[in-house]
């Protein structure tokens, strides 16, 4: 069905952090006045992801112009600490999309076509 496809293009993510925005937004375009649950859902879907996207630029702008400049802001120091930076908000961003996709379904069994968040 269309929400969910929708919530789960969001982890093109995982490809490029753009394209967790662009896909979901084309789908939500497409569809939003069409299928029951489509609006909503693909609103929350694509804020989140463009959230998601802006935290993730400008943590990483943040350590490089820092680096860059020789600042002297509290950074992590090493490759080793700014991957795992990374890695846990792609983490946080995949949860947070597992969450949206279950409290679809389980709602969509319940009946009722909308996504409480």
């Amino acid at each position: 069905d269309v929400p969910s496809a929708l919530i789960l293009s969001a982890f093109c993510f995982l490809i490029h952090p753009v394209l967790g925005v662009v896909f979901p937004m084309l789908i939500w375009l497409m569809f939003r006045k069409d299928i029951e649950g489509v609006q909503e859902i693909g609103l929350k879907v694509v804020r989140l992801e463009a959230f998601w996207c802006c935290v993730l630029t400008c943590v990483n702008a943040y350590i490089v112009v820092n680096k860059i400049f020789h600042l002297n802001l509290p950074v992590p120091s090493n490759v080793r600490a700014f991957a795992m930076l990374n890695i846990v908000l792609y983490i946080i961003n995949a949860l947070v999309l597992v969450i949206y996709l279950v409290r679809w379904l389980s709602s969509k069994k319940k009946g009722a076509a909308s996504l409480r968040i």
